[in-house]
């Protein structure tokens, strides 16, 4: 039974200081986070696509949090949330601005109900199959902002190379050659190593 009396101990034995102490090991310096924000959301200016998942998330409240970390790298964890993983050397780049509109993106799923399978999706297939839409559309999005970027500065491939380096090459060449949906899928199971079968 737990009446308080455990947490209680607890905090005496570690002290106040000690949560205080983890919080700032994780979080991120909040200069060099609206800093960040403000240069990826600069970088991301040229897309349409970009500005609109850039608003989408102001207008709906989905708060951007940078955490300390070994590298950059962007989380989902809830409907509104975005971490973004920076590590002390991080300036905004393409890569980690890609990985940030690919966060909005799946917060915006999330808020229109289409969340990642939980463990009410008991079958495999169906588990598979929703996670390899869910991430398409993000990577399809993805595409979308660097096609945009490239055609305003055709000598700058920056952000191609970002997405390239993402692992994303053949999906966007698939997008730019308007593959169907199906061939989409088809690719990135192919480059996950998945097996999916086709029905019908």
């Amino acid at each position: 039974m737990n009446d308080g009396t455990e947490n209680k101990s607890l905090q005496d034995t570690f002290g106040a200081k000690t949560a205080d102490r983890v919080e700032q090991n994780y979080v991120a310096d909040s200069d060099l986070a609206k800093t960040l924000l403000t240069d990826l959301r600069a970088l991301l200016e040229p897309s349409p696509t970009a500005r609109r998942l850039i608003d989408m998330g102001d207008q709906q409240g989905v708060s951007v949090k940078f955490l300390r970390g070994r590298e950059e790298a962007a989380y989902v964890p809830e409907n509104k949330w975005v971490f973004l993983s920076v590590t002390t050397k991080t300036k905004a780049n393409p890569t980690l601005a890609l990985q940030y509109a690919g966060a909005l993106r799946e917060a915006e799923q999330n808020i229109l109900g289409f969340a990642r399978p939980g463990k009410e999706v008991v079958n495999d297939s169906e588990w598979l199959e929703r996670n390899l839409i869910k991430n398409l559309d993000i990577i399809v999005n993805l595409c979308r902002i660097v096609s945009e970027i490239s055609k305003t500065n055709q000598q700058d491939t920056d952000f191609l190379d970002s997405l390239r380096a993402l692992g994303h090459d053949e999906l966007y060449k698939a997008f730019v050659n308007q593959a169907s949906e199906e061939e989409m899928i088809r690719l990135l199971a192919t480059k996950e190593g998945l097996n999916i079968k086709n029905e019908g």
